[in-house]
């Protein structure tokens, strides 16, 4: 895969459950390998180890929108920068518990 986006090298690389399509042991790679393109990359996922990694790496420029959607079938998000990532890692608060669930 990463093969193919060097060849295509594209401006933008938008990636639909990242963790679905690649190994577990992959994923820190891969986004290590995202960090040193000059491409924007949008990456969907329902997976709380590539935040880990996204953090783990440092991609300073990196911005993460949280998706949640209300009962009445509203979406809505918030914006979490790297910083706020790196901050709730160490205080040991579950990333999945981030958002109330009405």
């Amino acid at each position: 895969m990463m093969s193919l986006i060097e060849v295509l090298n594209p401006d933008v690389l938008l990636l639909d459950d990242l963790e679905a399509g690649l190994h577990p042991s992959l994923i820190k790679i891969f986004i290590e390998w995202l960090g040193d393109k000059k491409w924007q990359t949008l990456i969907s996922t329902q997976g709380i180890d590539v935040l880990y990694y996204l953090n783990e790496v440092k991609i300073e420029s990196c911005s993460i929108l949280q998706l949640h959607k209300s009962k009445d079938d509203i979406l809505d998000y918030n914006e979490l920068a790297l910083d706020d990532i790196r901050a709730f890692s160490r205080s040991k608060i579950c990333l999945v518990n981030l958002t109330d669930i009405e």
